[in-house]
């Protein structure tokens, strides 16, 4: 999450809204966006591991600051298309983890 935090609006420095990617030179990217591996992979890499509540924290936190900031790295790499899907995924997972968490709050409290 560190490496795709620093994501921001306008990473590249482009010269207007609404610029085709294909006017972007390679150079701009690869030296305007460090992050692109991070960018793409930060999801495999979360699914691999263990989410703990503290996890789950952290994507919350990274999707409200820094949502837009992905989807716009994603662009400039031509890989939005597997946002979405990374999205959809995200979601399962967000959604197994968070009501297995509820589930066993709710069983240490009866």
């Amino acid at each position: 999450m560190e490496h795709i935090s620093q994501l921001e609006e306008n990473i590249c420095d482009l010269w207007g809204p609404g610029v085709l990617i294909t006017e972007i030179p390679g150079d701009t990217i690869r030296k305007g966006m460090p992050p692109q591996y991070a960018c793409y992979y930060w999801l495999d890499h979360w699914r691999l591991g263990n989410l703990v509540e503290e996890d789950i924290k952290t994507i919350w936190q990274f999707l409200e600051q820094h949502f837009l900031h992905w989807l716009e790295g994603l662009s400039l790499i031509g890989e939005v298309s597997d946002g979405v899907h990374m999205i959809i995924a995200l979601e399962g997972i967000l959604f197994v983890s968070c009501n297995a968490h509820y589930f066993i709050q709710r069983m240490v409290l009866t």
